[in-house]
């Protein structure tokens, strides 16, 4: 690839004009292809997992199928090994909704007012 090259992919896929990519170090661009590689494989992975999701809920099986076990036996991508599903604990409860905590606790509550905020 040749200067002439690189500046029109820094502005066809990245929207630099020259005087941009000039004022970039090497480094800068580098970090910028990383970042555009992993939207647009992110963006793959988004069109790839809406398509397996519909085929699931279009397709008839005689015997009902869990959807991660659709994606295991039918359509499995390379991503799947590498997330694994949450298992619900209380502590994993804890994490996501510690904010939601009400300040208040609501059996305590005599008078509606009270609630103000809250709800």
């Amino acid at each position: 690839m040749d200067y002439d090259e690189i500046i029109a992919s820094a502005f066809i896929h990245y929207g630099l004009s020259k005087e941009e990519f000039l004022n970039m170090s090497p480094k800068e661009y580098a970090l910028l292809g990383r970042i555009y590689y992993e939207d647009k494989l992110d963006e793959a992975k988004s069109v790839w997992e809406r398509t397996r999701l519909q085929i699931y809920y279009n397709m008839e099986f005689k015997n009902p199928i869990k959807y991660k076990d659709f994606c295991k036996q039918y359509i499995p991508l390379s991503w799947d090994e590498n997330i694994e599903p949450y298992e619900i604990t209380e502590e994993l409860k804890n994490q996501v909704f510690s904010d939601m905590v009400p300040p208040i606790k609501t059996e305590e509550v005599t008078d509606l007012s009270q609630l103000k905020g809250i709800l």
